[in-house]
């Protein structure tokens, strides 16, 4: 079997953070992560990963996890994870897993998943957006084929999500059904009626104010449309409306791709979110982002993004250059810049941060 195995080392310079209070001193960190994997059976991996933070907002934090990934025939997907972190002062219950299936063939399909996500769970270097809680998520859909003009296939599915923590309690459910219609020439339209819960143990801040604690239900339906994609020019737009929590929510989102030539894509994209709750002023955000992609060559590579929120009043900025140096090995040089914008001193921006990466990859075989 082949090996593939990565590593990366980051340290940061103590730093100040303003604060209402006075400013805050903030330690330097040394932050490490190995991973490695191998083949299995013909097209089936194993693998491993170990994280390690020191210093910072907290004295250590250690991750540790395996992962298996089982492609058994052509319709049969088996993938599972389980993961355990260590930090001072918590023990037990720390424990992560999960175990997905998906089982696909051309006029069915489902899925099923189970995750389990320890109270103490404390993964500071990843990205967990919830905690103690187990969560089931189920989905199954007919794709058939029907012989009506221009139509290459539909799928017609219903989906649910479910979370609830140790406890018992549920703490969020979405439950909805689906309709897309394939055409001949790539382009398609969908439809999808919703109906969500959620309990919020906790006030939660959004659109400029603040809900109480309790339990909240709501419908929404989406449509979308997106055209032939193999046209230089080509877009898509969608839009859901329906209530929101106690009030009523509005999206509207729009994307146009335009191929130059043969070797450079621009892709500017418009979301604008509109909400309104009981006794509060109407809330809006808008926000635009523009990527530029260019290939000199099928291994190098030049993309830029840039984003404006008029909500947040940032805009962001970042380049990326990506070499292929072997097959399996890569360069990656970033480069960011963020700014705040409407500033009120007569300025439109300030500069908010700016940073520079590098990471190399290189493939090992034997």
């Amino acid at each position: 079997g082949e090996y593939a195995i990565g590593a990366i080392n980051i340290t940061t310079n103590d730093a100040e953070l303003p604060g209402a209070a006075g400013p805050r001193r903030l330690n330097g960190a040394n932050f490490t992560a190995v991973r490695v994997k191998r083949n299995l059976l013909s097209n089936s991996t194993i693998g491993g990963i170990v994280l390690n933070s020191d210093g910072g907002a907290s004295d250590f934090n250690r991750a540790a996890g395996v992962d298996l990934g089982l492609y058994l025939g052509r319709s049969f997907i088996f993938t599972g994870l389980a993961a355990k972190t260590v930090s001072p002062g918590a023990s037990g219950r720390d424990w992560a897993a999960v175990a997905d299936t998906i089982w696909k063939t051309d006029r069915f399909s489902s899925g099923l998943q189970y995750a389990d996500i320890g109270e103490r769970f404390n993964a500071e270097m990843g990205f967990i957006p919830r905690i103690n809680v187990r969560s089931t998520k189920a989905r199954a859909g007919w794709t058939p084929r029907p012989r009506w003009s221009g139509v290459r296939q539909l799928f017609l599915s219903g989906d649910l999500e479910y979370y609830e923590n140790h406890a018992g309690r549920v703490e969020s459910r979405t439950q909805g059904i689906e309709a897309q219609m394939q055409r001949q020439d790539s382009s398609n339209v969908t439809v999808r009626v919703a109906r969500d819960y959620d309990y919020l143990s906790s006030p939660f801040a959004v659109a400029g104010t603040t809900l109480p604690i309790g339990a909240y239900s709501w419908d929404a339906v989406y449509a979308s449309y997106t055209s032939n994609q193999a046209r230089r020019v080509y877009g898509s737009g969608s839009a859901e409306v329906g209530s929101y929590y106690n009030g009523e929510r509005q999206t509207y989102r729009a994307a146009v791709n335009v191929q130059i030539g043969r070797t450079l894509l621009v892709e500017p994209n418009y979301t604008r979110n509109r909400i309104t709750l009981p006794g509060r002023a109407v809330f809006t955000a808008n926000v635009l982002n523009v990527r530029v992609s260019h290939s000199f060559s099928p291994d190098l590579f030049l993309k830029g993004f840039f984003q404006y929120n008029d909500e947040r009043r940032s805009a962001n900025f970042n380049i990326l250059f990506w070499y292929i140096y072997k097959p399996g090995s890569d360069l990656y040089i970033v480069y960011n810049n963020g700014w705040e914008t409407d500033l009120p001193d007569d300025r439109w921006s300030r500069v908010r941060n700016r940073s520079v990466a590098i990471k190399m990859t290189y493939w090992l075989a034997r």
